[in-house]
């Protein structure tokens, strides 16, 4: 359990617990948060904890940072698409400098705790996730708005942070085989239905098929393997009779023609949407944007907040958007980040999914630990759901878990011997 005693690993536990909810905890009507106040004092303590190795490491991502702000220059100079806005660059720099900051907090931990850090860390992250359950729970009953007045930013941001924890509780219900955290995983999934968040929804499904994949390769998940492939029948049986029979074929009140489909058709073809009034068509868009855009710079990266360029061209579509164009959020946050740092961020993205892939299919593979697997496939679909990963912190601190739990589970192992060491 956490001791109750002020050392520096605690205040960092704290200073990142008032991050997750940052979002909450702010001055009203600003971007004043009490994380943002409190987080370089958490920088000091980190480079406290290591000073050369944490101080190297923020001079090294500062400098990629400013090597960012270089391709915003380039690429406005070099396509003309929009004028260079050098404030709203520097704005996002810095979104991603608390990006930086939680980083190096949830590192240094990592040296200052040594081993222990799998499960203080672990239990640190149990403990906001069962706050962001409560608020989950409240909106599902209440809704987001309370006298006439948006509670939270976007409650797909408390759904991917809910998402990227479904792992760890997955795994440890089948490892430790508790019925409550059984139940857990089944109310978490619940909860996204109830609350719309669709890709949240289907991200934890697909969360699952992966985890089954994954100890199906292994001697002790071949003992399960026949129990789970019979209550994924039953359930998908049961999610045809409902969608064709009671919903008309419905999934969250859409089409599935509409949700699936159609959007897949438009992918395929690189066809916009002409008008964008619903959730899906708005994604496409863009995502055909995007891609477009990269391939047309040749991945030289836009500059940060460089979704600007493709909100310009959804306002010649959409009249119901009034916000200034950068302030529209492409609702794509690997994409948006491969906007912003283009080649860097599509070489980060073949690690990860160089790892993923050769820690579920190879034939011999490193000793993993399973949620940073699950993690590395299946993110790719429920991180489209936030409003954006720029002040997503509770989810940069699990995603970092997740990358520094990949990192320590090196010891080579023969396939028949993937376990998962909890």
């Amino acid at each position: 359990m956490f001791s109750l005693k002020l050392n520096r690993a605690n205040i960092l536990y704290l200073i990142l617990f008032t991050g997750v909810f940052s979002d909450l905890i702010r001055v009203h009507g600003s971007s004043i948060t009490l994380y943002r106040l409190l987080m370089f004092l958490g920088l000091a303590i980190a480079v406290s904890i290591r000073y050369k190795k944490v101080l190297y490491s923020f001079v090294i991502l500062i400098a990629l940072l400013l090597f960012n702000i270089i391709q915003g220059v380039l690429f406005t100079s070099i396509f003309d698409i929009v004028k260079l806005d050098f404030r709203h660059m520097i704005k996002y720099e810095y979104f991603y400098v608390c990006i930086i900051i939680t980083v190096l907090m949830v590192v240094s931990l990592r040296i200052y705790q040594g081993a222990a850090f799998k499960e203080l860390c672990k239990r640190f992250i149990y403990i906001f996730s069962f706050f962001n359950v409560i608020i989950f729970t409240i909106l599902a009953i209440k809704g987001v708005y309370w006298e006439g007045r948006s509670i939270i930013s976007n409650v797909n941001d408390y759904g991917a942070e809910l998402t990227a924890f479904f792992p760890i509780l997955c795994v440890d219900a089948i490892e430790e085989r508790k019925k409550s955290k059984y139940l857990a995983c089944i109310y978490i999934l619940v909860l996204e239905y109830i609350n719309d968040c669709k890709l949240c929804f289907l991200g934890i499904l697909v969360e699952m098929f992966i985890l089954l994949l994954l100890y199906g390769k292994t001697k002790y998940g071949k003992k399960i393997i026949i129990k789970v492939c019979s209550y994924i029948a039953v359930i998908c049986m049961a999610i045809f009779v409902i969608f064709f029979v009671f919903l008309d074929g419905a999934f969250f009140g859409v089409s599935i023609g509409a949700l699936i489909m159609e959007p897949i058709r438009h992918l395929l073809q690189l066809d916009l949407y002409t008008v964008t009034d619903g959730s899906a068509a708005f994604r496409v868009n863009v995502f055909i944007m995007g891609i477009i855009w990269m391939f047309r710079s040749c991945f030289m990266g836009m500059g940060a907040g460089s979704t600007m360029i493709l909100a310009k061209e959804f306002l010649t579509m959409n009249t119901y958007y009034t916000s200034p164009y950068y302030g529209v959020s492409p609702h794509n946050a690997w994409l948006e980040i491969l906007l912003d740092f283009g080649f860097l961020a599509l070489i980060a993205y073949i690690y990860i999914l160089k790892y993923g892939i050769y820690s579920l299919v190879g034939k011999t593979r490193k000793k993993t630990y399973i949620p940073s697997v699950i993690c590395a496939l299946s993110i790719w679909l429920w991180v489209l759901a936030p409003s954006g990963i720029y002040t997503n912190y509770g989810l940069i601190i699990i995603l970092m878990y997740y990358f520094i739990m990949a990192k320590d589970y090196k010891k080579e192992l023969p396939i028949d011997d993937f376990v998962y060491h909890g």
